[in-house]
C-alpha cells in the first residue's frame, strides 16, 4: 500500500533547503493565509513572525531580514575593530581593513555568519567581538582572547 504525502507534509517538505540555508528560524506550512511561515525568537529586535502564502515570497522575505540583520552587524564589526584602533569600512555586507603590512582583507556578514573573504567561517553576527577576536591573527595583530 503506497502512502500520498498529504498537502502539508509535502509543503513542509519543500521548506527543507530554507531551514539549511536560513539556520535559527522555525518554518512550517499549512493550510490558511498565509501558508508559508517562519519565526525567531531571537535576532536584531528580537522576536519576529514572517508569512508569505509562496515558498518564493518566505524565501524573498527571509533574504531581505537576514540583508538588514547583517548590514546592521557589518557596522557593529566595523565598530569594533575602529576601537582596537583599525580602520575600517563598510560597503554593503562586507568590512573592509587591512594588515598590519596593509594588506587589504574583507568579511562579510551574511546568513547569520561573519565569513572571511576567503569562505572561511568567523562567528556569529550577534558576536562581533568573537569575529573580531579570530580575525586578529590573520590581520597580524595580537587578540584579546591572547592576553
Amino acid at each position: 500500500m503506497s502512502t500520498v504525502p498529504k498537502a502539508e507534509d509535502s509543503a513542509s517538505e519543500d521548506l527543507t533547503d530554507l531551514r539549511a540555508e536560513f539556520p535559527g528560524w522555525t518554518m512550517e506550512a499549512g493550510e490558511g493565509s498565509p501558508s508559508f511561515r517562519a519565526s525567531r525568537d531571537g535576532g536584531r529586535g528580537g522576536p519576529l513572525t514572517l508569512g508569505a502564502n509562496t515558498r518564493a515570497g518566505l524565501r524573498a522575505a527571509l533574504d531581505e531580514v537576514d540583508a538588514v540583520d547583517c548590514r546592521h552587524a557589518a557596522y557593529a564589526m566595523r565598530d569594533v575593530l575602529r576601537a582596537r584602533g583599525l580602520a575600517a569600512e563598510v560597503q554593503q555586507l562586507t568590512v573592509a581593513t587591512k594588515t598590519r603590512a596593509g594588506i587589504l582583507r574583507t568579511v562579510s556578514a551574511r546568513r547569520g555568519m561573519y565569513w572571511w573573504g576567503s569562505g572561511v567561517e568567523l562567528a556569529p553576527i550577534d558576536d562581533p567581538e568573537l569575529a573580531v577576536d579570530r580575525m586578529m591573527p590573520g590581520l597580524g595583530m595580537r587578540s584579546e582572547i591572547d592576553g
